[in-house]
């Protein structure tokens, strides 16, 4: 039904529908729908892990503690954000194609 779709709204020539979907690159839809979520899910981790786990110890200062925290929050969401952009950018061009 989509490719049906998208081949209409192309004229029917696959090649042009080809080059103008991957003309849309990084801003197309949901991608960036996707990266704003993962955008808001740093922000929220940030705070909670500078409310309830950036504690001075003996061992560490409150600026050591706040470090970590960033750094491990931050990482961790640009990991997961990867991840799931990869693992849906894949599923826009696939390389083996389904067989009815």
């Amino acid at each position: 039904f989509w490719l049906k779709l998208q081949l209409q709204d192309c004229g029917g020539n696959p090649l042009v529908c080809f080059f103008s979907a991957m003309a849309l690159g990084f801003t197309g839809g949901i991608l960036v729908e996707g990266t704003l979520c993962y955008l808001a899910l740093g922000v929220i981790a940030t705070i909670i892990g500078l409310i309830f786990f950036a504690k001075p110890t003996p061992a560490t200062s409150k600026a050591d503690a706040t470090a970590l925290t960033l750094v491990t929050v931050w990482v961790s969401v640009v990991c997961m954000w990867a991840m799931w952009a990869m693992a849906y950018m894949h599923q826009m061009v696939p390389l083996i194609y389904p067989t009815h």
